[in-house]
Order: structure tokens, then sequence, then C-alpha cells
């Protein structure tokens, strides 16, 4: 129960109306602890009742992976159809040097949006060392990642439909 969120939420809106924010932060056992414990990523769920405050409900979390200094979520889709959740880790501690030459390389995740599994993630050696809280960019079918360069990966085939509840 050790949890700090430096990112910025994720809004989805699903086919039949109901609205989902997706959050992430880095969870840890302890509060001395270095290591980050699930879950890192929350599906928040935003209730709406006529007449009264709306409120957030946990929807779903993942609760195999755990995140080091994770960026803001985003979601990509088309309309309400194959929706993914992108979250790009810089995998280092928020004080450490990314000038060290041993610095870890980023993790760029695609979530499914209703499971929080991942459908796709990138290796070490995929990224080059960049900032923390670093968010990617979307366009023409690509994911874009600075990094201490700016890299781009495609989605050769659309995904499964998947909607979300």
């Amino acid at each position: 129960d050790y949890a700090k969120g430096r990112s910025t939420g994720a809004f989805f809106r699903a086919g039949d109306g109901s609205n989902f924010l997706f959050v992430t932060g880095s969870s840890k056992a302890a509060a001395d602890s270095v290591d980050t414990v699930p879950p890192c990523i929350v599906k928040l769920r935003i209730v709406m009742t006529p007449g009264a405050p709306a409120y957030l409900s946990v929807e779903a979390s993942a609760n195999t992976l755990g995140f080091l200094s994770p960026g803001s979520p985003w979601v990509t889709s088309h309309g309400a159809d194959h929706a993914i959740v992108w979250v790009l880790v810089a995998n280092v501690p928020r004080g450490a040097s990314l000038a060290d030459p041993n610095a870890a390389h980023p993790i760029l995740y695609a979530l499914d949006p209703v499971t929080l599994q991942a459908l796709w993630t990138s290796t070490p050696e995929m990224l080059h060392v960049g900032g923390k809280y670093n968010t990617p960019a979307f366009g023409g079918g690509r994911v874009f990642v600075g990094t201490d360069r700016i890299q781009a990966f495609g989605i050769r085939s659309r995904p499964r439909e998947r909607r979300l509840p």
C-alpha cells in the first residue's frame, strides 16, 4: 500500500457509453523498499448516476506487472473498438542518472484494456535510455517513443476486436 503516482490518467469511453480512467504508479511493498510490486496500473470505472455525484470504482488492476517510474498511460482505439492501453516505463529510480552507461532501458507495454494483461512488450534492447515519466505519441497507426532519439513502432495487423464492458 505504498504507491506513488506521477502521471496523468487516460480516459476512454466504451461502446456502451461506460467511462473509464486508466492510471499508473509505482507500488512498493514497504516505505523503504526499492522494489516495485503490482498493481502499477489500474482501470477505474467512472460511475455516474443522475442526481448523484460521480465517483470512481476499481474495475481491474494488473496483478502481474510492477512498473518503476511509469509515464502516463494512453489509450488508442478506432472509436470504441480495438482499444489498446500503452505505458512507457522508464525502468529507473526517480533520482537515478540517465547519463550512467549502466542505466536501465525503458520498456513499452501494450495492454488489453479489459484484462490489463500485456498484448506486447518491448525488450530492453529495443529502446534507448530516456527520460522518466515519458509518454509515447501516436499517429498514422504508429507509436512514437522519444528517448535519446525517436523510435517508431507500427501495428502490423488489426488486433482482434475488443470492447470494454
